[in-house]
């Protein structure tokens, strides 16, 4: 239950209360007072305090209203103080570090003041001293400099060209290694197309040979042969040691097993396996002839039913062409297909001559300072 009283004072009181049934109540009140109005409010700042580091306020209001000053400043809270006000100003003084502070001062339930307060510190004497000490070091330590200016510039240039002299010589010895690590990278090049270089040469020298060779081998006769019976006009081109092979089924593979070591001959008009078990080709009577790897010959003829052939591998080139000679002569009458082949073989091989390379740079020469 609430009653509405007007401002001011009230003594003790009895109330008694009667409800819509009749039935009564009877309660004691307190003395109270009723203020609803704001209580006014005066706050002074003092000029002198704040220009001395400390905040002074005086403060007039109310007697009996409760007051709370605060300050602020960047966001932290540095007074915070309260008092009930009695009769006459109160004077709030704090010091402060200086800057510039938000002052609020709260009256009552109502009134408020808020001003931005400067707060200012005089320095003091020790500061003063402190300060007059250090202009004069400054005045003298300009007078030194202005007295021994020339000498200071000429140690300024000493410097100045001991810094140019270092760095030069770093340019210098930097450019040194360099000019090394190119050099010793051409060296490198160098001795590996020397050694590129002897190859190629060497088996230049090699397909010529070999091209001489397809244009002229020719044979000697093979009267006097007793390991085979010589044929009429037959010319021995070669004669090797080498081994003989032939193709066998196993277990429905054809594989290909040595059938014995001894000397392969080629004449002109067959080649011939002579060892524990002798055999020969005949050119007019072989229906396929196959080269296999490098060294190896495989040959089938009309009277075998399987492939054999000859294995020489001590000059294996040499041998092969000798072969491709023979069998192109006995089959078309001419080497010319051969002899194609071979010296394809040399211009290949002049055309993958290895290029020397290129020898490095004269290095440049550091700029110096006039």
């Amino acid at each position: 239950m609430a009653l509405k009283l007007g401002n001011g004072r009230y003594p003790v009181s009895r109330v008694t209360l009667t409800d819509a049934v009749g039935r009564t109540a009877a309660v004691s009140v307190p003395a109270i007072a009723v203020d609803t109005v704001a209580p006014p409010l005066r706050v002074s700042v003092d000029p002198v305090k704040t220009g001395h580091g400390r905040l002074g306020l005086g403060v007039v209001t109310e007697p009996g209203a409760r007051v709370v000053v605060r300050a602020f400043h960047h966001g932290h809270q540095y007074l915070g103080e309260s008092f009930v006000a009695g009769v006459g100003p109160r004077v709030v003084e704090r010091r402060l570090t200086a800057g510039r502070y938000r002052v609020e001062v709260v009256a009552g339930n109502a009134t408020t003041w808020n001003r931005s307060v400067e707060i200012a510190v005089p320095l003091s004497l020790a500061a003063w001293l402190l300060l007059g000490l250090l202009l004069g070091v400054v005045i003298v330590v300009a007078w030194v400099l202005w007295s021994r200016r020339f000498w200071i510039s000429g140690w300024w240039q000493r410097q100045r060209a001991a810094r140019a002299e270092r760095a030069l010589v770093r340019e210098r010895v930097a450019a040194e290694a360099a000019q090394a690590r190119v050099l010793a990278e051409y060296a490198r090049a160098r001795t590996a197309f020397e050694r590129a270089d002897a190859a190629w040469r060497e088996r230049r020298t090699c397909l010529l040979g070999l091209v001489e060779l397809a244009e002229t081998v020719s044979g000697t006769s093979a009267e006097g042969m007793t390991e085979l019976k010589p044929r009429r006009g037959e010319k021995i081109l070669t004669s090797v040691a080498g081994a003989m092979v032939e193709e066998r089924s196993r277990q429905g593979r054809t594989v290909t097993v040595g059938a014995g070591e001894g000397t392969v001959m080629v004449s002109t008009q067959r080649v011939a396996f002579i060892g524990a078990k002798n055999r020969e080709w005949i050119f007019d009577k072989i229906t396929q002839k196959v080269d296999v790897g490098e060294d190896t010959t495989m040959l089938t003829v009309q009277n075998r039913k399987s492939s054999s052939g000859v294995v020489y591998p001590g000059d294996a080139e040499r041998t092969r062409i000798i072969i491709d000679v023979a069998v192109a002569e006995a089959n078309t009458g001419s080497r010319a297909e051969v002899v194609a082949r071979v010296q394809r073989s040399l211009v290949e091989h002049d055309r993958a001559r290895p290029v020397p390379p290129q020898p490095p740079p004269a290095p440049a020469r550091p700029v110096t300072e006039a």
